[in-house]
C-alpha cells in the first residue's frame, strides 16, 4: 500500500510538472506573438525616424481574458467587459500603443514601458468662435501689403517733388509745352533683353545688344521725324508722334519692314520712347524703350526692349548721315 501511494504521488507530481511546462510554453508563445504584433503596429504608426525595438522579457504580464463562465449573470459580464473597454480606450488615447511589453510576477512597472505617440484629438470649434492666431496672421499680411503700397506711393510723390524742384530751380516750370519744337536730338537706342521684360523667353536670350543711333527732330502738331540713321542699321524709321505730360516726354518711331539681327526680332511696329524733359531740355539719363504687343490675340501689353540716351544736336551742324555714328553690335564675352 505504501509503495502504491508513493507511485501515485510521483505520477501526480510528474503530471503537474508537465502541465506547468506546457503553461510556460504557452505563455512564452503568447509573449512572442504580442511582441511581434506590437512591433508591426509601431512601425506602421510611429511618425519619427527613431528605431523602435519591441521585445518580451521575464517581466511581461498577460492579463486574464474576461470570460462568460466567470460571472453568475450576463449583466455582470457585460458590465465588466464595458469597464475594461472604457479603461483601455482611455489609456490608449492618453499614452498611445505600447511598444515594449514588460511586466513581472512581482508587479507592473509602468515607467519601463514604451508607447507610441498618442493620436491628437481634434478639437471641435464652435461656430463663430474667434480665432486669435488666424486674426493675427491676417492682420500681419494686410499690414505688409499696406506698407508696400505706402512705400510705392511715397516714392512716387518724392519723384514728383524732385522733378518740380528741378523745374523751379532751372526756371522750367513755366516753360511752354512747345519749347521742344524745332530742336534736334541724337537718340542712342540700346536694344536688347531687359530684366523683367515680358518678351518671349528666346528673344534676346544670347545677351546681344544693338546700339542704333538715330537723329530726330521735334516738329509742330506733335510730329517727330527721323532725319538720319546710323549706317548698317537693319531697318528704316518713319515719322511718329511726341507729347509731354508734366515732365514726362513720350515719342515713337515706326520701324519699316521690322528689324532682325540674331535673336532680336521685331515686326513692322513702333518703338516707344519715354524719358524726362523740362522745357527745351531733355534728361541725359537713360530712358525706357518699349513695344506694344498682343498676348493671346486679345490682351495688349507694354514690353520693355531696351534703354536709350539723348544728346542735343547744335544748330550749326548740317543734316545728313554724319549726324550719327554707325550702328554697333555688343556681344557678351
Amino acid at each position: 500500500t505504501r509503495d502504491g501511494d508513493a507511485r501515485r504521488r510521483r505520477a501526480t507530481r510528474r503530471r503537474d510538472g508537465e502541465r506547468a511546462a506546457k503553461k510556460d510554453d504557452d505563455a512564452a508563445s503568447r509573449r512572442a506573438t504580442c511582441a511581434a504584433a506590437a512591433l508591426t503596429v509601431a512601425m506602421a504608426t510611429t511618425t519619427y525616424a527613431r528605431p523602435v525595438r519591441a521585445y518580451a522579457d521575464r517581466r511581461t504580464v498577460v492579463r486574464r481574458e474576461i470570460k462568460r463562465e466567470d460571472f453568475e449573470s450576463l449583466r455582470d459580464f457585460e458590465r465588466a467587459r464595458s469597464g475594461e473597454r472604457a479603461s483601455e480606450s482611455a489609456k490608449d488615447s492618453e499614452r498611445g500603443i505600447p511598444v515594449t511589453l514588460s511586466s513581472s510576477s512581482e508587479g507592473e512597472n509602468e515607467s519601463a514601458m514604451m508607447y507610441t505617440e498618442p493620436p491628437r484629438r481634434a478639437t471641435a470649434r464652435r461656430k463663430g468662435a474667434f480665432d486669435a492666431r488666424r486674426a493675427a496672421s491676417a492682420a500681419f499680411q494686410w499690414s505688409v501689403i499696406g506698407g508696400v503700397v505706402y512705400s510705392v506711393r511715397r516714392a512716387q510723390r518724392r519723384s514728383e517733388d524732385v522733378s518740380k524742384n528741378l523745374a523751379r530751380r532751372f526756371a522750367y516750370a513755366d516753360a511752354e509745352p512747345d519749347a521742344l519744337v524745332g530742336t534736334r536730338w541724337r537718340v542712342y537706342a540700346d536694344i536688347g533683353r531687359e530684366s523683367g521684360t515680358w518678351m518671349p523667353p528666346a528673344w534676346g536670350q544670347s545677351g546681344m545688344r544693338l546700339v542704333c543711333p538715330i537723329a530726330i527732330e521735334f516738329k509742330d502738331n506733335g510730329v517727330v521725324e527721323p532725319i538720319a540713321t546710323g549706317a548698317f542699321t537693319p531697318t528704316k524709321f518713319e515719322a511718329g508722334t511726341w507729347s509731354i505730360d508734366g515732365d514726362t516726354l513720350r515719342f515713337n518711331l515706326k520701324m519699316v519692314g521690322g528689324l532682325r539681327r540674331g535673336d532680336i526680332e521685331f515686326g513692322e511696329e513702333s518703338l516707344y520712347f519715354k524719358t524726362l524733359a523740362w522745357g527745351d531740355k531733355v534728361s541725359a539719363n537713360k530712358g525706357r524703350m518699349l513695344v506694344n504687343q498682343t498676348r493671346f490675340l486679345i490682351r495688349r501689353e507694354w514690353r520693355s526692349v531696351g534703354t536709350f540716351k539723348t544728346e542735343r544736336i547744335d544748330a550749326d551742324e548740317d543734316a545728313g548721315a554724319q549726324l550719327v555714328p554707325p550702328m554697333r553690335v555688343r556681344v557678351p564675352e
